[in-house]
């Protein structure tokens, strides 16, 4: 889950260079003036719900990553569960923008973000209807249940942070809005590890960047955080 991932992690000894992309991104948006918070399962022994990575930048630790060998059932049970639990952060807490990495992530932060009106901008890295991204992991997900998330995803996140060109039409042809879509290329197949680039005049604020998770009640609905208090 979202411990292959986390920005905690050390580099080397066969961490996922992911996690690495997740922190350089964090910690370049912080030398811009943003404040960022990561949100993911914990994934090692450190202690509390917050722990810094730098200056500007917070790893939220929403819960203790999930067991391994559950039934898919149980895992979206859980990862809903972890859903809930960000968007109550979020009301308390609203970052100015949200940042999902991967699919699983725009699921579990579109209820949160659309109830409380936080923009979600989604970068997918990998598609499961193509090889495009070459990373293919579906968390134990059926490939036809991917590909009907990260289609809703897509269609309902406010910007889709395309990597490629190739991933451009693949994008298109899920039916996402041409001018929600943004090409922001990277470097080869592995992640640049100075992250997306950025040009022009900008604006500190407060970025929230989801890492790896899952949420079934996004799925195929704008407003599955509606009732919230």
């Amino acid at each position: 889950m979202s411990e292959r991932v986390s920005p905690l992690a050390p580099p080397g000894g066969g961490a996922d260079p992911w996690g690495a992309h997740v922190a350089a991104l964090s910690r370049a948006l912080a030398r811009r003036g943003h404040q960022v918070t990561v949100h993911t399962w914990r994934a090692d022994a450190r202690p509390g719900e917050h722990v810094p990575l730098c200056p500007g930048v917070l790893v939220h630790h929403v819960g203790d990553g999930p067991a391994r060998g559950t039934s898919e059932e149980d895992v979206l049970r859980r990862m809903a569960a972890f859903g809930e639990r960000l968007a109550d952060y979020w009301i308390h807490h609203p970052p100015t923008i949200a940042h999902a990495h991967f699919w699983t992530s725009g699921l579990v932060g579109l209820p949160g973000a659309h109830y409380l009106g936080i923009p979600l901008v989604q970068t997918f890295h990998a598609l499961g209807g193509s090889a495009v991204g070459g990373h293919d992991d579906g968390r134990g997900v059926s490939a036809s249940g991917r590909i009907a998330i990260e289609t809703a995803v897509g269609r309902q996140a406010d910007r889709v942070l395309a990597t490629c060109r190739d991933e451009l039409g693949v994008l298109r042809a899920m039916g996402v809005a041409e001018e929600r879509i943004r090409l922001v290329p990277r470097d080869g197949d592995q992640p640049d590890p100075r992250g997306p680039r950025a040009s022009g005049r900008h604006t500190p604020g407060r970025a929230a960047a989801l890492v790896e998770l899952v949420y079934r009640e996004a799925l195929g609905s704008r407003s599955a955080g509606a009732g919230r208090p």
